[in-house]
């Protein structure tokens, strides 16, 4: 389950109570804030959110008018925490009964924070001087529950309580984990919510604790995450007030499109798939938060723009370069926001492109899904029954004559209900391409014929198959702008079964022309963003990198008398000669698993909305096709150091596996994992970067 900090909702929630008391009165509701604005709405008050969603609540919009939200600050104003965390051994008094958390899972957790401080204190130092130490031992408290809920003021009222009680002096951060059986209205955990931070007479971290039985390591994901997560947020802004920046974001903005399943990252959840360093990879949890700030556009040579927040890790290499010679530092993760571009003979960075490996071998791709939709269409209609076999359309084929025709109809291909096949809009000059088509199509047991387009230079070729008809587009995309490349051709073991796709492809939409240098270029042209980044990752898969720009920004323009929305669009380019690929500096790897690419710029823009992130299995997914570090629980956010378990610094440069029991990522989620687990260099890690 995605674990929700509910810090910035409380954060503005005070702000209308000091602003808009008619709104949120000094009283907080029993039922939290809640019950009066709806939490996810609180939680994105400084963004703005569109009017549509601020007149839920009456008034709401007005007072924002009068007395907007505050943003987040980029440095921090005031100082940063310098004290000690004290644990609280809460006994929550209900109408029910008395819960607590069992002091063993207590114990778990100050033995993880103790841990996680180190790094956690190292990261937040960027930010200001600050001290971070747990207390050695847990203080007991006494806490009224009733019906077994209580609110956030009721919980800053048992703060100040433990801190007279126990005589705590004002550097401390009283730290409550929530157990199971009592819940804080302000942060329900069936919502997902893991917890916050807050000010009452001195700092203090809210935590909800979803299960029992904690283990340092925490696989389960039942409190680590929230914890570590919210001890950083205090750490840079312990009076929870804005002073200081938040800083424990994710790191991408929405609507980035992430291939694997193809669409924008917001639309991503679990069990769905992502493309990372080693191909495809499951997705095991996903993150979002509202996010106030700026984000790093790194424009590396030949690559889109890698759109990220600040901290989110890229894997990098540092070179230095003279002519066509290049040094090479070694690979390293790095901040976004630290990335260098290369400057020729001066240090800088290159980002990393990986060349992905096949790993689909099927010979045939079942139709009997499309079959059976047909079936039950006709069924619907009344139009007649449906033949209960199609003896030559059950399955498709895949081979290289078959690879090749669905490049052809990525690139020229749609599909025709109406006379119930698929249709290829070709030049009337490419006869050779109707007669291998036409080839292809007898192989497949169809019949295809050419009309002529009147007026025009121009036929279409069209297969006949109601069933083709609802495989390729299904494939393939519908429509130029969601063409895509099938996963069963992108990732095929058999490089030959790609080679003839990218063959057909550049029948279609491919040129080539020569420079005044007398190189001849190839290119292609697409307004499907999916398709662009899909076929740098298909040439790279034989050996070739594939230059993307954006060839036209989306403009509205008039086409034959009408005004249309013209989408953007992408060209790749490349040229195999290597006196250009040593006059553009392109390099690759010498063992052949990725291409490094000169950083050519590094910018930043201002951005208010939603920010993304995920977590997979090889701890990686790509931005733009770069090599980009997952920031699951293990590290939410930044730039990746390493840690011993006495809080020693590693370096990533050192060799792996180090002496050390346990690996922790920087920026707040510190969670420590097996030396075996974690993303670090080294041939015993189950992930190991190029």
């Amino acid at each position: 389950m995605t674990r929700l900090c509910v810090t910035r909702a409380m954060k503005n929630a005070r702000h209308l109570q000091a602003t808009a008391p008619h709104l949120l009165p000094k009283q907080e509701p029993a039922e939290g804030f809640g019950s009066h604005i709806p939490a996810k709405l609180l939680a994105g008050l400084h963004t703005p959110p569109p009017p549509a969603e601020l007149n839920l609540v009456n008034g709401l919009a007005a007072a924002l008018q009068k007395h907007p939200a505050p943003k987040p600050r980029a440095a921090a104003s005031e100082p940063l925490f310098n004290g000690a965390l004290v644990f609280a051994q809460v006994t929550f008094r209900t109408s029910k009964g008395f819960v607590s958390l069992e002091p063993s899972d207590l114990a778990t957790a100050m033995d993880f924070t103790r841990l996680a401080v180190i790094p956690i204190s190292a990261y937040a130092a960027q930010y200001g001087p600050n001290r971070l130490e747990v207390a050695p031992q847990a203080v007991p408290f006494n806490a009224d529950a009733g019906n077994g809920s209580y609110n956030d003021q009721t919980l800053q009222g048992w703060v100040n309580a433990i801190v007279a009680q126990h005589s705590l002096p004002a550097d401390t951060c009283v730290v409550v984990l929530n157990p199971a059986g009592v819940v804080n209205t302000d942060a329900d955990p069936s919502q997902g919510v893991g917890g916050y931070h807050g000010m009452a007479k001195v700092p203090y971290a809210f935590v909800n604790v979803m299960g029992s039985g904690l283990t340092v390591k925490d696989e389960a994901n039942v409190y680590a995450l929230a914890l570590s997560h919210e001890i950083a947020e205090m750490v840079v802004d312990p009076r929870a007030d804005l002073g200081n920046p938040e800083v424990v974001d994710p790191c991408v903005p929405g609507d980035v499109i992430l291939l694997g399943d193809d669409k924008p990252i917001s639309e991503y959840s679990a069990g769905e798939h992502v493309v990372g360093f080693s191909g495809l990879q499951e997705i095991s949890r996903t993150f979002v938060r509202a996010y106030q700030g700026s984000l790093v556009h790194v424009k590396a040579l030949g690559m889109l723009p890698i759109c990220v927040t600040p901290n989110h890790p890229l894997l990098v290499v540092g070179g230095w370069s003279h002519n066509a010679t290049v040094k090479y530092r070694g690979l390293d993760w790095k901040q976004a926001g630290r990335v260098r571009p290369k400057i020729r003979f001066q240090d800088g960075d290159y980002v990393v492109m990986p060349r992905l490996r096949g790993n689909v071998s099927s010979s045939e791709v079942s139709l009997l899904p499309f079959i059976d939709k047909h079936r039950a269409t006709l069924q619907q209609t009344g139009q007649g029954a449906c033949p209960e076999r199609y003896p030559h359309e059950e399955v498709f084929p895949i081979t290289r004559d078959t690879a090749w025709m669905l490049g052809l109809y990525v690139a020229e291909g749609f599909a025709n209900p109406a006379q119930r096949s698929v249709g290829f809009a070709l030049h009337a000059t490419q006869t050779e391409l109707v007669d291998r088509l036409r080839s292809v199509a007898d192989r497949l047991g169809h019949r295809l014929w050419v009309r002529p387009i009147p007026g025009e230079q121009a036929v279409t070729a069209h297969i006949a198959s109601v069933i083709l008809c609802r495989f390729l587009p299904d494939a393939c995309g519908k429509r130029a702008p969601n063409k895509r490349v099938p996963d069963f051709i992108l990732y095929h073991t058999d490089e030959e079964i790609l080679r003839a796709f990218l063959d057909g492809y550049m029948a279609g939409d491919g040129s080539r022309e020569r420079t005044q240098r007398g190189y001849e270029v190839s290119s292609f042209t697409t307004v499907s963003r999916t398709l662009a980044l899909q076929l740098q990752l298909a040439f790279g898969r034989l050996g070739t990198f594939v230059s993307l720009r954006v060839k036209r920004p989306a403009q509205s323009g008039i086409i034959q008398g009408r005004r249309v929305v013209m989408r953007e669009a992408y060209r790749g380019l490349w040229c195999s000669d290597p006196r250009a690929l040593r006059r553009k500096r392109l390099h690759r790897m010498g063992d052949g698993q990725a291409f490094y690419l000169p950083v050519k710029s590094v910018t930043t823009v201002p951005y208010s909305g939603s920010v993304h992130n995920l977590e997979t299995k090889d701890h990686t997914y790509l931005v733009s096709n770069a090599v980009t570090h997952n920031c699951g629980p293990n590290c939410q956010t930044v730039w990746i150091d390493y840690f011993n378990n006495a809080g020693g610094y590693i370096q990533t440069s050192q060799d792996f596996p180090p002496p050390f029991d346990y690996a922790f990522f920087i920026n707040a989620v510190v969670q420590p994992r097996a030396a075996t687990q974690c993303p670090a260099p080294g041939s015993t890690c189950n992930y190991a970067p190029p």
